[in-house]
């Protein structure tokens, strides 16, 4: 088990930057980069805030970083977790319009600036074919709209209105492992056909257009890679899945000035957004002993990642402009809470089925005859064996004798057989035997005349 907390990188957005930005500077440590902002006038006197607010990240991607180089950094390592049997989650986490789907998907112009799902899918294929193990590769995608989950991979996603379409269910077993309802798993053999479902699912997704953004997603997506693969002389397989999460991104009501549908579902985001960050502030206190997964479907979904089995890496998000400073500064506050919280990640790893299954078949067909030969009566010499009894006796000592294996042949569980088949050795060890006495006597005899003749010799001599 490798227990190590939850890294937290940052990324500015870049593009096309407003007239007025945010000065900030980006210090380099030893093992982290400091986000250095210049607090804007109007924050510094409202909220008695210094010139600079700063904030600790592993690393911290200014305006110019490329997309492999996101990947390169934050991502690859994840992914190589996971290819090795651990189980993994990117998060991206910021207001509306900073650049998380950007990051986390893509974008569709240009193939250079695809994002980390698509390198994913890559990577992971890239992997299967270097495999001499059989590998199953399984894709599934999911959002939380509302509070309230649906398949984005549903044929039937296009045709209904949400009130018609089922609804994910979450279940937990026994273990308090979390398992989906009517979220479909689509087995993939090709980076062609698990892009092909990218893109199905994010046609499915619903986005709206507010002020801060012309394409803003509603609601939060999570795009789930499984791997199953088997560890070749070992008899076991290991199972393991990516979470690549796109997290709605959060608003300020008083900014948006979003009325109707698109102010529910702002609402909504935010309140979401609120219980993920109970949960990271109860998992970032040592002797909390409740945290409340419970209070949403996507916390509760979500549950291993936070605190459980998972290596997980969070990514805030920000932009530059004065306008939007107030939530730089949350998500950047937020981000240092979740870089306290710690995870317990181990190789999900379990014997095949299908062999444990044979090796239990083999074990009970011993047990079997073991019983079979306890239950048979003593043979007391009355009881003859057949002629195909007695051919069989011979043919199995004769093959021990002439086999090189250390193992004991198949016997049937009859006493009747096993005693004959221990006389008949019996017999064969008793004939070598007088063979070597035989022998060792004709040695004994040539060592004499050996002897006499070296004695006449020497007389001749």
């Amino acid at each position: 088990m490798v227990k190590n907390r939850i890294k937290v990188c940052a990324r500015i957005k870049g593009g096309k930057q407003p007239k007025c930005k945010v000065a900030y500077s980006i210090e380099k440590e030893s093992c982290h980069e400091m986000l250095c902002l210049e607090t804007p006038e109007s924050s510094r006197s409202c909220c008695r805030r210094g010139r600079w607010c700063k904030f600790r990240f592993s690393n911290v991607f200014d305006i110019n970083a490329k997309q492999e180089q996101i990947f390169g950094v934050i991502a690859q390592p994840i992914i190589n977790s996971f290819l090795n049997g651990f189980n993994g989650t990117i998060f991206a986490y910021g207001q509306t319009g900073s650049g998380k789907t950007y990051t986390i998907t893509g974008s569709p112009e240009d193939y250079s600036e695809r994002g980390i799902i698509p390198r994913s899918i890559e990577q992971v294929f890239r992997f299967t074919s270097k495999c001499c193990e059989k590998c199953c590769v399984g894709i599934s995608y999911m959002e939380i709209y509302n509070e309230v989950g649906y398949d984005l991979l549903d044929s039937k996603h296009q045709a209904y209105c949400f009130e018609q379409l089922p609804k994910i269910v979450l279940l937990e077993d026994s273990k308090g492992e979390i398992h989906l309802r009517n979220l479909s798993v689509h087995n993939v053999s090709s980076v062609k056909e698990a892009m092909r479902l990218l893109f199905l699912g994010d046609t499915n997704r619903t986005i709206a257009e507010t002020p801060s953004n012309d394409f803003s997603s509603r609601s939060h997506c999570i795009f789930t890679i499984y791997l199953s693969f088997w560890v070749g002389g070992t008899g076991k397989i290991r199972r393991s899945k990516l979470n690549l999460v796109d997290l709605a991104g959060s608003e300020r009501i008083y900014k948006s000035n979003v009325t109707g549908v698109t102010l529910m579902e702002a609402k909504s985001i935010n309140l979401s957004l609120y219980y993920l960050e109970q949960v990271i502030l109860a998992l970032s206190e040592a002797k909390r002993s409740h945290v409340p997964y419970r209070n949403s479907i996507m916390t509760n979904i979500l549950k291993d990642s936070l605190g459980g089995n998972c290596f997980t890496l969070m990514l805030a998000t920000v932009t530059i402009s004065p306008y939007n400073f107030e939530e730089t500064l949350s998500t950047c506050k937020f981000s240092q809470r979740v870089a306290m919280v710690s995870t317990d990640a181990y190789i999900n790893e379990e014997f095949d089925p299908y062999q444990e299954i044979s090796e239990l078949s083999k074990e009970v067909e011993n047990l079997r005859n073991h019983l079979k030969l306890q239950s048979c009566p003593y043979d007391d010499g009355n009881t003859a064996l057949t002629d195909d009894e007695i051919s069989k006796c011979k043919e199995i000592v004769s093959d021990l004798i002439d086999s090189d294996e250390t193992s004991c042949p198949n016997i049937e569980p009859n006493m009747k057989i096993i005693q004959h088949c221990f006389n008949l050795l019996k017999g064969e060890i008793c004939h070598l035997k007088a063979n070597l006495r035989s022998q060792e006597e004709k040695n004994e005899a040539f060592c004499d005349y050996e002897g006499i003749i070296k004695g006449k010799d020497e007389e001749i001599e």
